[in-house]
């Protein structure tokens, strides 16, 4: 499908990518760019806050990402001091990750950083608009795992978190 001589997918493509730009240059412009992913610090945090341990495999099966992608993620943000990692006691293989004081000091920034990047994106969006937006994502989704295509481990099957 077309719109405009620009398809769907480009749009789409278009969207997510500016979406990427602008909460980079929200983060740097507060301070925070050494925050590289905020969707894995907001994730790291659910964890703790649920008293769980998260382990790096985990953390990429729930992102839909290679853990390749997630260790250098992970690096990064320890790197930064936002994050601690530690090997389990019974097994080696697991790598516990959680925020550091530093990285949990940073979670009330991004949060009112993460809702004015929302804001600002559905200006002029009705409730009811911002509501049939995420239906058609879900939509879209559905499509996807019809097609084969494995949803990461966190989707809520149509429901959007707040």
């Amino acid at each position: 499908m077309q719109m405009d001589n620009i398809s769907i997918g480009k749009l789409f493509s278009i969207a997510g990518r500016m979406h990427h730009l602008y909460i980079k240059t929200k983060l740097a412009e507060a301070g925070l760019d050494e925050i590289s992913n905020p969707h894995l610090l907001f994730l790291i945090y659910q964890s703790q806050v649920e008293d769980k341990q998260i382990t790096q495999k985990s953390i990429a099966d729930t992102l839909g990402v290679s853990a390749a992608a997630i260790a250098i993620s992970l690096r990064r943000m320890a790197n930064n001091g936002l994050i601690e990692k530690s090997t389990a006691e019974d097994d080696n293989r697991f790598r516990y990750v959680k925020l550091s004081e530093k990285g949990l000091a940073m979670i009330s920034q991004c949060k009112n950083l993460a809702k004015n990047a929302d804001h600002n994106l559905f200006t002029d969006f009705s409730e009811a608009d911002q509501q049939q937006f995420c239906q058609y994502l879900s939509r879209i989704i559905a499509n996807l795992h019809k097609a084969g295509v494995t949803a990461p481990a966190n989707f809520c099957g149509g429901k959007v978190n707040d």
